[in-house]
């Protein structure tokens, strides 16, 4: 809004001041043109904050990335250590039922021979 204002006074003043020079018509472009630097200064400003927030999203996007990538990678290595654990217990547990299966054959095997001698 105040661009589009400063713009269209400034037209105006320019077009009087090409139809007659004098002090009057050059103090108001003076005038216009300090202005016109100042709302250019804020412009810059304002492009410098944006440009600065713009850079640390991005950096704050890719730090999030890193930690997102960080924690897919531990999720991943959780779960494979989960499952070697897991992998671990079967085994013992087969062993564990396996053991007394082999002793039981073993006392089967030993004793069936003199019970039958005995019996």
């Amino acid at each position: 809004v105040q661009a589009a204002e400063l713009e269209r006074a400034t037209r105006m003043a320019l077009d009087q001041l090409t139809a007659r020079v004098n002090p009057r018509n050059l103090e108001r472009m003076r005038h216009l043109k300090a202005r016109m630097a100042a709302l250019e200064g804020r412009v810059d400003t304002v492009r410098g904050v944006l440009e600065k927030l713009l850079d640390d999203d991005r950096s704050m996007a890719a730090l999030n990335l890193t930690a997102k990538h960080v924690a897919e990678l531990q999720t991943q290595q959780l779960q494979q250590q989960q499952l070697l654990l897991r992998q671990q217990q079967l085994q013992q547990q087969q062993q564990s039922e396996q053991q007394p299966q082999q002793q039981q054959g073993e006392l089967v095997g030993s004793s069936g021979g003199r019970g039958a001698a005995v019996g």
